[in-house]
């Protein structure tokens, strides 16, 4: 079980603290955060690459959509293209 302070605007996580056998209780809400309890092992890494989403934990990593370096390159050499020179 883990125990998970988190930020009800964002869900970013405050605190979180658990074990095998944990049953809750040790964290308090301040303003503008919400507690829960999480069926699920402490992950590893920091809690920063965690929020909370719909009373779940989620990485970071599986909401941001991966990107395409090639096609934002291209657009930039094509932004870049059109910039004119500045006189001073």
């Amino acid at each position: 079980m883990l125990e998970v302070r988190y930020i009800k605007e964002t869900g970013a996580i405050t605190a979180w603290a658990g074990s095998p056998g944990f049953t809750g209780g040790h964290l308090e809400p301040k303003d503008g955060e919400e507690v829960i309890v999480i069926d699920c092992p402490t992950p590893d890494g920091s809690s920063g690459e965690y929020l909370v989403t719909d009373g779940q934990l989620v990485h970071v990593k599986e909401l941001t959509p991966p990107r395409n370096l090639a096609a934002e390159i291209d657009d930039l050499k094509a932004r870049m293209g059109k910039l004119e020179p500045k006189v001073v």
